[in-house]
């Protein structure tokens, strides 16, 4: 038992974040790390008396995850020993102790990556936030990320105003098709909810997006709702690292900054499933290459443009061409070279540049491994083919 280390967490377990970051928590425990832990299963009911009782034994460290700052909480929190804080409904670093840690979701992240992802499935004609009913740093971050990517594909998400009007008009009010982000799974099922007296069909007229992936939420609505996964189980084990880190250092240290975890991705379900994969992303790609076919534009030109990750376009490409982007874009110079060859008296040096490739070694190099022959060669066999009355085949 020497070495060990005693911890207290104080973390409710009734929601799925809650749940997910103590499973974080154990999970780094049960990589090779000595500790006790005690539970304190409910921030909000923590008072001094048993905050004192259970200082009485030790303790080497404290994870904290509020759901509110209490008087109790604020005080702990400023004791000498490690504290390490999973979010804080304040939205800042509270005072704090002389090694104190803050970790929190990235939530300007999670906004982004909703953003990414409705503009990767189809070209909507408006976008909406639905906030949480009080107001919430973190809601309000979500936004940002959310309202700052559309932003920079010209677009502007209009964000529902509780006190102005009921769910039912806000979502009656916005063009179709429309797609609407939650400030989480609550807020998102109350979309699905208000659709469907609406008789507004999902996903064809609404798309429909939470945040936290809570599974037995998600799955049991109808439709089942695509959700952004917050990392919470990351942020447990990330917790319990730092928390470790600060109990090992000799010296004060204390971040002046959050701690943030991105999120890991959306589980797509019916709530936007059925919009076409292929519809908005794809399309503007094509479009673009074909509009800068002859500058030798790459796939970063394409993902800058677009406007999203890297990781949505090879995916939205593999799913629907079974091949990369790259080799979309240099099958499209391939066919435009191929046009002016059978077509055209241009020679190989003009079509290699007028169609985008580097180099004429580059575009010989190409042409010869996807058709086993030269351009000039194939030229020839196309103007055989035409005075002999075949159409050139391109």
């Amino acid at each position: 038992m020497f070495g060990m280390k005693k911890v207290l967490v104080i973390s409710t377990i009734n929601g799925i974040a809650g749940r997910n970051g103590i499973t974080g928590i154990f999970n780094y425990v049960n990589e090779g790390h000595d500790w006790s832990i005690q539970f304190l299963q409910n921030p909000g009911k923590v008072d001094d008396a048993l905050l004192q009782a259970t200082l009485l034994g030790g303790v080497d460290g404290i994870i904290v995850s509020p759901r509110s700052i209490t008087p109790q909480i604020a005080r702990f929190i400023t004791r000498p020993v490690p504290v390490v804080m999973v979010h804080n409904p304040l939205g800042s670093i509270p005072r704090h102790g002389p090694k104190f840690a803050l970790l929190k979701n990235d939530d300007l992240a999670v906004g982004r990556l909703a953003a990414e992802y409705l503009l990767s499935k189809a070209r909507f004609r408006s976008y909406a936030f639905i906030p949480t009913p009080s107001r919430t740093n973190w809601s309000e971050e979500r936004f940002s990320g959310f309202a700052e990517t559309l932003g920079g594909k010209g677009m502007s998400p209009v964000v529902w105003q509780r006190a102005a009007q009921t769910l039912e008009d806000f979502l009656k009010s916005l063009q179709k098709p429309a797609a609407v982000l939650g400030a989480t799974d609550l807020e998102a099922i109350d979309v699905i909810s208000a659709c469907r007296r609406l008789r507004i069909d999902i996903p064809s007229r609404v798309a429909v997006l939470g945040v936290d992936d809570d599974e037995m939420m998600c799955e049991t609505t109808k439709p089942t709702l695509s959700s952004v996964k917050t990392d919470d189980v990351m942020l447990g084990s990330r917790a319990a690292k730092e928390l470790a880190a600060l109990m090992s250092s000799k010296s004060m240290r204390a971040f002046l900054r959050p701690i943030l975890v991105p999120p890991s991705g959306v589980t797509e379900r019916n709530s936007t499933r059925s919009v076409p994969p292929a519809g908005y992303l794809i399309q503007e790609a094509l479009s673009f290459v074909k509009l800068h076919l002859t500058e030798g534009i790459g796939v970063d030109d394409v993902v800058k443009h677009l406007g999203v990750s890297h990781s949505l376009v090879r995916a939205r490409f593999r799913t629907v061409y079974g091949a990369s982007l790259r080799d979309v874009i240099l099958d499209m110079r391939l066919k435009a070279a191929m046009s002016l060859l059978g077509k055209t008296n241009a020679s190989v040096h003009a079509i290699a540049k007028k169609t985008g490739f580097s180099s004429d070694a580059h575009f010989i190099h190409f042409f010869k491994k996807r058709t086993r022959t030269t351009p000039s060669a194939w030229r020839k066999s196309m103007s055989a083919r035409r005075a002999k009355g075949a159409a050139p085949s391109v």
